[in-house]
């Protein structure tokens, strides 16, 4: 004898089951535009002032001299352009009414969601700006991202160009480099990395480049500091970063000059729905480049 099954297969109406929790996979932590200070910017083409000291050098005077004086030493006059940065927002009236699982407000998790792609792109331009100074049909650009700004001084190892075979970053050319930076005058704390760098620096042998402050019982095959014998470097991932590349700085060097800070404005309605746009205005302040350094050229395969 068969029985007839009220079973799920041949029902009729279910509700679905759709969680109420919406999950970002993608990147949104931007380490370095967060490090930097900020400051204001009054014109397209902020600049600042840095002075050179002269070397120590041998100071002996006779009793009762009389003194000479030297010419004084000019300040250097340094600028960036300023670079403008935009998303734009629109949703219909329809997607504003319709109830959909994990946001309760479209317009503002759209926000959210451009507010985040926002950082993400001054973090693009803070490591790999390039110089514009932009015109009425151009658009402006940062003179100079980290790479591009630290080639003018500061340390810099060029491990290879086009031309030639990249090299692999090895513990003791990291230390040629912060000490090529302490020559200069500079205290470098943090080094900023890819990934695969990143791995590559936690692969040095050296005792005294394991990581502190290691929790008992645990395997420790990462290093986040690497005590140097120009001080301790905190080694920071960024997504940004290219894959060849790593920069040396010390962050109290750095600063984010802003003209306009980011904010989102209503735009004129257009047919049926709502647009809306978030701009900013901001550059890369390095009020001495050689106080840092980068590595370039690095071999990653």
């Amino acid at each position: 004898m068969s029985y007839a099954v009220d079973d799920t297969y041949n029902r009729v109406g279910i509700r679905e089951d759709l969680t109420n929790i919406l999950e970002i996979i993608s990147p949104s932590d931007f380490p370095l535009y967060s490090a930097f200070g900020k400051t204001t910017a009054s014109n397209t083409y902020h600049e600042w002032q840095t002075v050179t000291l002269s070397s120590p050098a041998a100071n002996v005077q006779v009793e009762g001299f009389t003194a000479s004086y030297a010419t004084s030493t000019p300040t250097s006059r340094l600028g960036n352009y300023t670079q403008i940065f935009a998303k734009t927002i629109e949703v219909s009236r329809t997607a504003k009414k319709v109830q959909v699982a994990g946001r309760s407000d479209e317009v503002a998790f759209q926000t959210e969601l451009r507010m985040k792609e926002l950082v993400g792109d001054f973090e693009y331009a803070i490591i790999r700006g390039t110089a514009t100074a932009g015109g009425s049909q151009t658009a402006g650009r940062m003179h100079a991202g980290l790479i591009a700004m630290l080639t003018a001084s500061g340390a810099t190892l060029t491990a290879g160009s086009a031309a030639t075979v990249q090299t692999t970053l090895t513990e003791a050319r990291y230390n040629t480099l912060l000490q090529g930076i302490f020559d200069n005058g500079g205290n470098p704390t943090q080094t900023y990395c890819n990934g695969f760098v990143k791995r590559t620096i936690s692969a040095f042998t050296t005792p005294g480049s394991r990581q502190i402050n290691s929790d008992s019982g645990k395997v420790n095959a990462a290093i986040n500091y690497y005590e140097s014998d120009f001080g301790m470097q905190e080694i920071i991932l960024d997504r940004v970063m290219p894959k060849d590349t790593i920069v040396v700085i010390d962050p109290n060097m750095f600063k984010i000059a802003v003209l306009d800070a980011p904010k989102m404005t209503p735009m004129s309605k257009v047919g049926d729905g709502e647009r809306s746009m978030i701009v900013a205005e901001q550059t890369l302040v390095c009020m001495n480049q050689n106080s840092s350094g980068k590595y370039i050229g690095i071999l990653t395969a």
